[in-house]
């Protein structure tokens, strides 16, 4: 590795293990998506795992879940359809530390990039979903999220941005703003190493302070292996307001 991406990883090593201790914010699915999308009538399948290492021991809000010792799972079951759209359901599950199994419901998830050159060095595109979710999952029955998307790619690196605007159908609660990064560095054709950072910084109309806002950092490593690509990565909470240990594991095949 070049002493550059040594002494990178090695500065993110090191925020990791200093920062201060946190309380939780739930999060069911850990990715920044970029405009790699599947070829129209190719099926891909995902399975998104999350476990709190440590996190909270209450629920975040009324009815909702612990997320200390609790178990995510989110299995996906998307499609190619066009050049520019791939369109997935997911549908969300967890087991608390209790072992009690609670079904999450459903999300329309749906991915749609520009018309782009697949050597250009910059994509953008959108993530599109509407949610029908237990309130063991999130305070609402019925959800959306918009999230524009940029995608950079420049030598050995990959980096991608994401602004996420979050929130209920009707009049349930207000829009959530959830931005997301990654850098990833290809240490060879098929092993890549990353840095994420994912945050909830409270509402359009009254954003939070910085100490009750969420931030989640993860080291992560990646392995593709012809169709099969192994996502492994462990998130440390920046913030009070943030799970202080998650760890994730993201396994996705395309056909």
């Amino acid at each position: 590795m070049p002493s550059f991406s040594r002494r990178a990883f090695r500065l993110a090593l090191l925020l990791l293990l200093l920062a201060p201790p946190a309380k939780a914010a739930v999060f069911d699915e850990f990715e920044v998506h970029g405009t790699d999308i599947a070829q129209p009538g190719t099926p891909t399948t995902d399975l998104f795992v999350n476990y709190g290492v440590r996190g909270f021991r209450s629920p975040g809000f009324h009815g909702g879940l612990a997320t200390d010792r609790a178990l995510y799972l989110s299995p996906l079951l998307g499609r190619g359809m066009t050049p520019w759209w791939e369109t997935a359901l997911v549908l969300p599950m967890a087991i608390d530390r209790a072992g009690s199994y609670s079904a999450g419901g459903a999300k329309a998830h749906n991915v749609l990039v520009l018309p782009h050159d697949p050597h250009d060095a910059l994509t953008l595109g959108a993530v599109l979903e509407l949610s029908a979710l237990s309130r063991r999952f999130q305070p609402m029955t019925f959800g959306w999220e918009v999230r524009p998307l940029a995608q950079l790619r420049r030598g050995d690196w990959t980096l991608h941005l994401t602004f996420g605007f979050t929130g209920g159908l009707g009049r349930q609660g207000g829009v959530v703003l959830a931005p997301a990064a990654s850098a990833y560095w290809a240490a060879t054709p098929r092993l890549s190493l990353g840095l994420e950072h994912y945050a909830e910084l409270g509402t359009a109309a009254r954003p939070q302070p910085p100490s009750h806002q969420a931030h989640q950092v993860f080291l992560a490593v990646q392995a593709v292996v012809g169709p099969v690509m192994l996502n492994l990565g462990l998130g440390r909470g920046l913030t009070p307001a943030t799970d202080r240990w998650v760890a994730k594991a993201h396994l996705g095949y395309l056909f």
